[in-house]
């Protein structure tokens, strides 16, 4: 079985770095974070893992009138 290729961060920004902070560094080198916590930018969150764990913010809206719910995701590329 192959291991997860990402890893989903779904919390209160406030316990984020806590949460990742738990989680053994080498179980995220070369993982994808995809991250829904507001607050928290990509800078934050790539300060917090190693250099070779990519980090997306997704933001997910609240489906409207349309009913139609959509997510907006971003990312950036790590300065090296």
């Amino acid at each position: 079985m192959n291991p997860p290729a990402f890893a989903r961060l779904r919390c209160k920004p406030q316990l984020a770095k806590g949460l990742i902070d738990a989680i053994p560094k080498e179980a995220l080198e070369g993982k994808l974070l995809i991250s829904i916590c507001a607050g928290l930018t990509i800078g934050q969150m790539q300060s917090w893992v190693p250099t070779s764990c990519g980090v997306v913010r997704a933001m997910p809206n609240t489906p409207s009138r349309v009913r139609q719910p959509s997510s907006g995701p971003c990312s950036r590329a790590v300065q090296g």
